[in-house]
């Protein structure tokens, strides 16, 4: 049994496993991971078979791990505990203070036995976007700027490699009070990152109901938002809001990272 660094075919095994799993993985991320140099993604294998597979990124002073799957034959006997255990051990070598993730109810005591604590609920909301056809475009430089600004305020961290790639296919959108990448991806709509520095919890649903002109009805858009930082009864009334499933973590010095104007995370979990 062997950990390596994943290939072109250990990534069709990756996305195989996650199919069947019904994991949501927008393309974006399919992309980002095996060309991007900031980003880790291993295959755990034996016989030359795919047992188990992570991706992490590294941002600078953060990183995040995220899509840490193993194929159900093989589960029970510890190998999620060892790909993450490698994986972890990987990222502090590279010398980032802190570690974050999304973790599943069934995942959270992993991490908990790993010194991950929680730092807030996620909610998922799905809507349907209600344009006359779906977007495309790359943000100027400007709104590049203005998100990479946006935020380095929330993260205390220069995360411009990953936030380059998700601008290649979106739109900026831009309120008095917010910010927020709209992500043109086959996969879907994605809102986020979204920053609002006005009211907490943000009840301006301004940004959502911008984000669905931007695509046709029978196309779903998802954000990942912080239960904290979003009014849910606001939520509940422009779409479909899956709650409780999840959680944020995080473990290491955090205290770079105010979090203070994030509401949604730019990647569905896996990427921050």
């Amino acid at each position: 049994m062997s950990i390596v660094v994943a290939t072109a075919q250990d990534w069709l095994e990756f996305n195989r496993l996650a199919g069947e799993q019904g994991w949501d993985v927008p393309q974006n991320e399919l992309t980002f991971y095996p060309t991007s140099l900031n980003s880790f993604s291993y295959a755990l294998k034996s016989a030359n078979r795919v047992q188990g597979f992570v991706t992490a990124v590294c941002h600078g002073k953060t990183a995040w791990i995220g899509n840490l799957i193993i194929d159900p034959v093989f589960r029970g006997q510890g190998l999620g505990g060892y790909l993450f255990d490698y994986v972890l051990q990987q990222l502090w070598k590279s010398g980032v203070h802190c570690v974050w993730l999304t973790a599943s109810n069934q995942g959270r005591p992993l991490y908990e036995r790993r010194g991950f604590e929680l730092v807030d609920e996620m909610v998922r909301l799905r809507v349907d976007g209600s344009g006359s056809e779906n977007g495309n475009g790359r943000l100027a430089s400007a709104q590049r700027d203005t998100l990479y600004a946006a935020d380095s305020d929330a993260w205390g961290d220069t995360r411009s490699a990953m936030l380059s790639h998700l601008a290649g296919n979106a739109a900026l959108i831009e309120t008095e009070d917010q910010t927020a990448l709209i992500q043109f991806d086959p996969f879907g709509g994605i809102i986020g990152p979204w920053f609002n520095r006005g009211n907490v919890p943000c009840t301006d649903m301004s940004v959502i109901e911008q984000a669905r002109t931007l695509f046709t009805a029978d196309t779903t858009v998802v954000t990942d938002l912080l239960a904290s930082k979003a009014d849910i009864q606001s939520l509940t009334r422009v779409g479909t809001v899956t709650q409780g499933e999840n959680v944020l973590m995080a473990v290491g010095d955090r205290s770079c990272c105010p979090l203070n104007s994030l509401v949604a995370l730019a990647s569905l979990g896996s990427m921050g």
